[in-house]
């Protein structure tokens, strides 16, 4: 089964003080016995590592860009049709508090590589795609 991974997902997975990071531990063992395809973008690792970047500064940030290329994760480059998909989502929204541009690309990528499960701890994805739980 192939599973997009959200920056929020990876975020509570490396960062020990955050609200879901024994969640994310769990649910990854979990997913582990389930034989799944973890698959992310280019803009997935650009959030996830810009983040911890803010918040622990460059070595850690460095420490996971390069633990992240180094495995076994798919990674999914974006492409101008993605993009024009991603700004299709965000435009068609009816609120400025639904979605971010980001999170509107990850739905287009996922629906550009036919993935229709997200792990993620972001509600509003369930509007567009299978959270996974």
């Amino acid at each position: 089964m192939n599973v997009f991974v959200d920056a929020s997902f990876l975020i509570a997975l490396f960062h020990t003080h955050d609200a879901f990071h024994t969640k994310a531990q769990t649910t990854l063992k979990k997913l582990k016995q389930d034989s799944f395809q973890p698959i992310y973008s280019n803009i997935v690792l650009a959030e996830t590592t810009n983040f911890l970047f803010r918040l622990k500064g460059p070595k850690t940030a460095s420490k996971l860009f390069k633990l992240i290329q180094k495995s076994d994760i798919q990674e999914v480059p974006l492409t101008k049709e993605t993009f024009e998909v991603g700004y299709e989502i965000l435009f068609s929204q009816k609120s400025r508090k639904d979605m971010g541009f980001f999170d509107c690309l990850h739905v287009a990528t996922m629906k550009q590589s036919s993935i229709d499960t997200i792990l993620t701890f972001d509600s509003h994805f369930k509007k567009y795609v299978r959270v996974y739980d």
